[in-house]
């Protein structure tokens, strides 16, 4: 167990990125590259202390997530930066929580595509039944939503960092849970 200030480091920058990857995603729909890249390099610099065959075991994991996942990308269902981002993050846990995070993920993803279709839906019934939507020039939250409810009834895109990001949150609470009994017994 690595319990360095190195580590904690190592631990806590990709949250932040992944974080601001999440922001970036609601706001612009877009995934950074740099961000992505970061996530990459803390996750591949956590897995260095696994030992070599369990390093290249956990990039070939990495290598095979971003082609299956990609596929998706191919037919448009999700964008690449998400795809990179799903990747990385696999780097981020051991070998063996790689499937239980992937499975967060998509979890997440699933509950949020769900949010997004239903609010599709309630929209679009809203816009058929009231007079037509004058956008202002809000700025802050109020101006988030209104851009965000022009997204929803224009396109399905949506902000699958936000689901990388909570499947991330999700993997980390399950696996704190799990170890409970070993922290509490530290001395």
């Amino acid at each position: 167990m690595i319990s360095s200030p190195v580590a904690i480091v190592m631990e806590a920058v990709p949250l932040a990125c992944l974080g601001l990857a999440a922001v970036t995603d609601l706001r612009h729909r877009i995934v950074p590259n740099l961000l992505v890249l970061a996530v990459v390099i803390c996750g591949l610099a956590l897995r260095s202390f696994d030992g070599l065959e369990m390093f290249a075991l956990s990039v070939l994991v990495c290598a095979a997530v971003v082609f299956l996942v990609g596929l998706l990308a191919c037919y448009k269902l999700m964008g690449w930066g998400d795809v990179k981002l799903i990747g990385a993050v696999t780097l981020l846990v051991p070998l063996r929580d790689s499937g239980n995070l992937l499975l967060a993920i998509f979890v997440a993803g699933g509950v949020l595509s769900c949010c997004y279709l239903l609010a599709q839906a309630i929209l679009r019934k809203q816009a058929n039944v009231a007079q037509p939507h004058i956008l202002t020039a809000r700025t802050g939250f109020a101006g988030f939503l209104d851009r965000e409810h022009g997204r929803i009834l224009e396109s399905p895109s949506m902000p699958y960092a936000v689901a990388v990001l909570a499947g991330v949150f999700c993997e980390t609470a399950f696996e704190t849970v799990r170890c409970w009994p070993a922290i509490l017994s530290w001395q």
